[in-house]
């Protein structure tokens, strides 16, 4: 078995003994990038609301030079282990798109209720590293989002482009995170932000179990929390329609997904269960779940 020993005993004499051949840190150590990684992503929740688009994103980019140049010294020194470092890097994205959401609602004059981001892939799952991209889908509630006004599907685009130019333009300081809308339904036809009926209605007929099979990391990360069901059935959905079958014919690890019998697995992130029956036919946005009488109990 691989072991992995740290390379010095303090994260002082990491960085001390990693820069010479570590160029990046190097470029932030030599820029004179300072302070705790703590205190990095807590200057990227404390960004207000109010705070100019350009001053918040200066912030947030010298916030992600501070949080990789004090966190790749305890991760070298083993002060943090790996999933710790994988976190606070999660966490830190999370931050970043909450802000970056908060600035661009409050520049537009739009309230947050009825929008949110939710996160896949590695940020899903607090897995991502440090030269990773994000994934991510932006979904908005028609009806709620803007009061329903007729424009609320046209601003929620707006909101959605400014997030990612937030968050991935290059500047004098760099960029925080590469962000990728992709893996949201039907990227090639649906708008950056789309609603969650349209995402019902999508899953629920012509989505790919491929599709269905991202929302297994899937979890709210920016915005409207509270228009995020409390239990993401996508899974449900590729169940029943032979998702299990093709990870196990494939070799992929389902027995991580399956707990308490057949016909049940676990969403990775949030741990909760979920059934696989044919009357589990919730949809992933449904806003009325809790009075459903076919919901599958948790």
């Amino acid at each position: 078995m691989l072991t992995i020993s740290p390379i010095a005993d303090t994260p002082e004499a990491a960085l001390e003994r990693v820069l010479p051949s570590a160029p990046y840190l190097r470029r932030l150590h030599e820029t004179g990038t300072r302070g705790h990684w703590r205190d990095a992503l807590q200057a990227v929740r404390d960004i207000p609301a109010d705070l100019p688009e350009a001053e918040a994103m200066t912030v947030m980019r010298k916030a992600k030079a501070q949080l990789h140049l004090s966190l790749a010294a305890e991760d070298l020194s083993g002060i943090l282990p790996v999933m710790s470092v994988t976190r606070a890097l999660s966490e830190f994205a999370e931050a970043c798109l909450e802000a970056a959401l908060r600035v661009t609602l409050a520049r537009r004059g739009v309230g947050g209720a009825g929008i949110f981001a939710v996160a896949l892939g590695k940020m899903g799952a607090y897995e991502l590293n440090y030269s990773s991209d994000i994934d991510i889908c932006v979904f908005y509630e028609p009806g709620v989002f803007m009061a329903g006004d007729y424009e609320a599907g046209e601003t929620a685009q707006r909101i959605a482009r400014d997030i990612v130019r937030i968050m991935q333009e290059l500047t004098g300081d760099g960029y925080v995170f590469r962000t990728d809308l992709r893996l949201r339904p039907d990227p090639s036809s649906t708008p950056l932000a789309v609603s969650t009926r349209m995402a019902d209605l999508y899953y629920e007929s012509v989505g790919q179990n491929w599709e269905r099979m991202v929302w297994i990391k899937g979890r709210p990360t920016a915005g409207d929390r509270s228009a995020f069901p409390e239990d993401p059935v996508a899974f449900r959905l590729a169940a029943q329609s032979g998702l299990l079958g093709d990870w196990r014919h494939s070799g992929h690890q389902a027995h991580d997904q399956q707990q308490g019998g057949a016909g049940r697995f676990r969403n990775r992130v949030t741990g909760r269960e979920a059934g696989a029956g044919r009357h589990s036919r919730d949809r992933i946005f449904r806003a009325d779940t809790a009075a459903d009488p076919w919901r599958t109990p948790a």
